[in-house]
């Protein structure tokens, strides 16, 4: 059975985190100033996307009545307001943050795009087969380093007015969530020796994890042989939502030279595509909460 037949998951979310150099000799009141400017940068952006959405890969842009919040994270940081998109046929919501960060710590901007429906359409209540889930990411991936940029420049004007230093770019950070709702799923998730040569005998069973290999490997896996000559240089690691530990997740990772890649499949209890979002949301950021403070 090809992994691209039926649908099995609910809507996917994309995050795109770019880790910046950190900044020398900048002391925590200076980050804060910074972070208020960066919340009185908001009518500015809004301007920019809406004149200009092709320019940050959006074909429309329509904003939500809300105002940018302050929050304390690893540093001072500001969390813009969720924007409604659409991009390639998709309808999605965009939401950035940026954490101002002194040294060692990085500073961290990271935009998340969730799907809302695809192809021209309303919102759906149909799950999603594994083309559709590949197309969503494969055009994430484009808006997301195109749209992030207007943050980096914001940014980079502010710290250059502040502190006459340019705000450089030292890795990148990809997310992408898909959740599913089979127990099947969960089941296998929650094994505490998960291995992935232990389900070949069943893949054709386990469309989902087939559909996580081929989003991970950029190919169909259907064999040991073959999984086992692709992960060598990949890990597997569980996640699990702390207030919840019914709710479950499992992402591929890998490195390369000045990006890594976090690739998972989560189980949540919702048949509801927008529900299971919110489940795929959840697991995110919770990668990214563990994430973000070690950097």
């Amino acid at each position: 059975m090809n992994p691209s037949e039926g649908k099995c998951y609910g809507w996917p979310v994309f995050w795109y985190g770019v880790i910046c150099v950190p900044i020398e000799n900048m002391k925590f009141e200076k980050a804060k100033t910074i972070r208020q400017e960066l919340l009185d940068s908001w009518n500015s952006i809004k301007i920019q996307l809406a004149e200009n959405p092709e320019t940050f890969g959006f074909s429309g842009v329509e904003f939500l009545r809300e105002k940018p919040k302050e929050e304390a994270l690893e540093g001072p940081a500001v969390r813009y307001p969720e924007v409604s998109v659409s991009f390639k046929g998709i309808k999605g919501q965009a939401r950035t943050s940026i954490t101002v960060c002194v040294s060692p710590r990085h500073s961290k901007i990271w935009f998340r795009l969730s799907f809302l429906g695809g192809n021209g359409s309303t919102q759906s209540s149909n799950q999603l087969n594994q083309a559709a889930v590949e197309h969503f990411f494969n055009y994430a991936d484009d808006t997301a380093e195109k749209a992030v940029r207007i943050y980096i420049d914001t940014y980079g004007k502010i710290l250059q007015c502040w502190t006459g230093k340019t705000l450089l770019s030292a890795h990148i950070i990809r997310v992408r969530t898909i959740p599913a709702n089979l127990m099947s799923v969960a089941t296998l998730l929650k094994s505490g020796t998960f291995r992935v040569t232990d389900y070949f005998d069943t893949l054709k069973q386990l469309r989902p994890l087939r559909g996580l290999l081929n989003l991970t490997y950029g190919r169909d896996v259907s064999s040991r042989d073959e999984y086992e000559c692709l992960a060598k240089d990949y890990r597997w690691i569980a996640v699990n939502i702390r207030e919840d530990n019914d709710i479950v997740g499992l992402y591929s990772v890998h490195h390369y030279d000045g990006r890594t890649d976090f690739t998972g499949l989560v189980h949540g209890v919702s048949g509801d595509p927008h529900e299971l979002s919110l489940t795929a949301q959840k697991f995110s950021r919770e990668l990214i909460n563990d994430i973000a403070p070690k950097i």
